[in-house]
């Protein structure tokens, strides 16, 4: 599903982005794009959800590439409904202008 606009970040404490899939779905990645290439000096992690409020560090280690945010879950075979993107410090960061979840909707559990 596509929805339009950018989400202005500032992350403060362990804050970043939800989102919940229109389905139950298996995911093979993860892709996040600024408006402005994406400070390294403080870490990103990926975090999934069947039901919103109970979470799971997905252990994958999010790759950062100028504007863009890669994070690769094929091996990891992950089956959720909400995903968020984490990240700690209280420095402003650049305006979201993309956030792309890839994968296949499953049977809910």
């Amino acid at each position: 599903q596509k929805h339009g606009g950018s989400i202005p970040a500032k992350f403060e404490g362990e804050a970043g982005m939800t989102l919940e899939l229109e389905s139950y779905s298996r995911l093979n990645g993860v892709v996040c794009v600024f408006a402005d290439p994406v400070k390294s000096d403080r870490d990103f992690k990926l975090e999934v959800s069947s039901d919103g409020r109970n979470w799971v560090d997905s252990e994958a280690v999010p790759a950062i590439q100028g504007k863009v945010i890669r994070v690769d879950l094929k091996k990891l075979k992950l089956q959720t409904r909400f995903v968020r993107l984490l990240r700690d410090g209280d420095k402003w960061e650049s305006t979201i202008v993309g956030f792309y979840v890839y994968g296949r909707p499953v049977r809910e559990k």
